[in-house]
């Protein structure tokens, strides 16, 4: 029997290092249970810099954002509503850049479970933007309808090139229905002289592109809407578990984070498994004694 509570222990022992290998490189994670506070050291992260907080701006007159909302992918989540078809200057701002010299680097990775409304209104442009680059769309994700099958269920990714030319761009039809969450994961893999760009769909590789830069750069992010300047891009819906990493993840590490987000959380909390862990080793002592 102690052989066994050893073997048990180790088991679970390797459980919780595969959980904590995600909190690895955790530059940012955003739960918006009540705030924008990045929760990354929270959670166990091992990065050495500052946890920068993200920051809501409401200047005029429509109330956009609401953070702390009911019906998150786990608790609470940001919710995002329609500005409009004049649109609005909100935003909500994560001040963690990429590329060199940034706090994420030049290869790095995105995480988000978003939620479309199924009822969505207009905003203008009927293109719903999950987040961008803050000044450009070196880093672009959106929801709308281009192809496949009717609604606006297709996720489009961007890419910028020189003087504002798209380097590169995708579409995935069909992989966001209104009214259900998605998981999309973005990894930013920089090269000798390009960044490879590959998008994964509920824990799928859905495809990659290239962007002829080996440098992609933003000194920030922009929630639920589109770069500065475009103001009629606004998501319409919820967003939750937000997570930035300063390296590319791997398929095991995208798809943990996937599972996770099943079963209501999106980061797994390393401390939190290890005290359950030694609880259960504790219970079988007692037990064998």
């Amino acid at each position: 029997m102690k052989l066994h509570c050893l073997f048990l222990a180790a088991s679970l022992g390797m459980s919780t290092a595969s959980h904590a290998v995600l909190t690895a490189g955790l530059v940012g994670y955003f739960d918006f249970e009540s705030s924008l506070t990045n929760q990354a050291a929270a959670v166990g992260s091992d990065y050495g810099g500052t946890f920068e907080d993200g920051s809501l701006t409401e200047t005029d007159a429509i109330t956009d954002y609401t953070v702390g909302a009911s019906g998150g992918r786990s608790g609470n989540g940001l919710n995002v509503q329609v500005a409009g078809t004049t649109g609005s200057v909100n935003g909500v701002t994560i001040p963690i850049g990429f590329g060199g010299g940034q706090d994420l680097g030049a290869s790095f990775t995105v995480s988000s479970w978003v939620n479309l409304d199924a009822t969505t209104a207009s905003n203008g442009s009927a293109r719903y933007f999950v987040y961008e680059g803050l000044n450009n769309f070196d880093l672009s994700l959106s929801l709308r309808a281009v192809s496949g099958a009717a609604g606006i269920n297709d996720i489009q990714v961007f890419t910028e090139g020189t003087s504002g030319a798209i380097a590169a761009q995708a579409t995935y039809a069909d992989l966001a229905t209104p009214g259900e969450w998605v998981n999309i994961v973005q990894v930013y893999a920089a090269g000798a002289t390009n960044t490879t760009i590959s998008t994964y769909i509920n824990g799928t590789l859905q495809g990659t592109m290239a962007n002829a830069n080996a440098n992609i750069s933003a000194t920030g992010i922009l929630l639920g809407r589109a770069r500065g300047g475009t103001n009629n891009r606004h998501f319409d819906g919820m967003i939750d578990e937000v997570g930035l990493w300063n390296r590319a993840l791997d398929q095991d590490e995208v798809t943990a984070i996937f599972t996770a987000g099943q079963n209501g959380q999106a980061i797994p909390e390393p401390a939190a498994a290890l005290l359950g862990s030694l609880g259960l080793i504790a219970l079988l002592r007692r037990r064998v004694r």
